[in-house]
């Protein structure tokens, strides 16, 4: 069982209606063993896989705000008000042992108003 490295997400500050972006790090020595397999959504316990459709088609998409990249980054699209405070912890699958690993800590989305041009 491997179990002596960390796997962290940080907090994302973003101005409202913007895209936050959520990151997995996973220390370099592990990293080409590991893949990022989805994401948690705390208090709510929203499970985000991987979105299996071409980029730009995800971008313009309306239905949905949440996408997990192939490169296993989470992007939350047009983030408001009510996602502040929310926070994620992703979940990673060794290649060769198949062991699963949640990050220990959680990044948690922070939301300011709205950006007031003078």
């Amino acid at each position: 069982m491997i179990q002596n490295f960390v796997i962290e997400v940080y907090d994302e500050y973003i101005v409202t209606e913007n895209t936050a972006t959520f990151k997995c790090n996973i220390p370099s020595f592990v990293k080409d063993y590991l893949t990022v397999i989805e994401w948690i959504e705390e208090p709510t316990g929203r499970i985000i896989k991987p979105t299996a459709t071409i980029m730009i088609k995800l971008l313009n998409s309306k239905d949905n705000r949440y996408f997990m990249l192939p490169s296993g980054e989470l992007y939350i699209k047009q983030a408001d008000i009510s996602l502040n405070h929310r926070s994620y912890k992703c979940r990673a699958k060794h290649r060769l042992t198949e062991q699963i690993f949640t990050s220990s800590s959680s990044g948690k989305l922070i939301i300011t108003g709205k950006c007031i041009h003078t």
